[in-house]
C-alpha cells in the first residue's frame, strides 16, 4: 500500500507541476492582452499621422496613419475591419476568458496540493504504524 500511495504522491506532484507552467502561460498571455489594450487604447486617443509598424521578429516600418480602421485576424484566416474600439472589446473577451482558466487552474492546483497533503499525511501514519508493529 505504501509504494501505491508514493506513485500516486508522484503522479499528484507531476499533475500539479504541469498546472503550474500552464498558469504561467495563461498569465504571460493575460499580461500581453492587457498591454495591449492599453497600448490599442493609446491608438485610438492619439492624432499622431505616423506610427512604427511591427513587420514581426522586432522589424518595424515607419508608416503613416491614414485611418483608424484596423484589420482583425478572427481565426481561421479570416480577417475583418474593425475600429479600435471594438478590437479592445474582442481583447477584453479574450482576457476574460484567460481569467476564467486561470481560476480554474488555480482551483485544480489547490485540490492537488490537498490530495498530495493527505497522502503524506497517511503515508506518515502507516509509518508510525509500522513502527508500533515492530514493537
Amino acid at each position: 500500500m505504501d509504494a501505491e500511495m508514493v506513485m500516486r504522491a508522484r503522479q499528484i506532484e507531476q499533475e500539479a507541476r504541469e498546472i503550474e507552467q500552464n498558469l504561467e502561460i495563461v498569465e504571460q498571455q493575460i499580461a500581453e492582452l492587457e498591454e495591449f489594450g492599453k497600448t490599442l487604447e493609446n491608438f485610438d486617443k492619439t492624432s499622431e499621422k505616423g506610427m512604427l509598424s511591427s513587420l514581426g521578429k522586432g522589424v518595424y516600418a515607419k508608416t503613416e496613419i491614414k485611418e483608424k480602421e484596423l484589420f482583425v485576424n478572427v481565426g481561421a484566416g479570416v480577417i475583418v475591419k474593425k475600429n479600435p474600439r471594438e478590437t479592445l472589446k474582442v481583447i477584453e473577451e479574450q482576457a476574460n476568458k484567460l481569467k476564467n482558466i486561470r481560476t480554474q487552474l488555480k482551483a485544480k492546483s489547490q485540490a492537488y496540493a490537498y490530495a498530495f497533503q493527505q497522502i503524506l499525511i497517511e503515508l506518515q501514519e502507516a509509518q508510525k504504524q509500522a513502527k508500533s508493529n515492530k514493537k
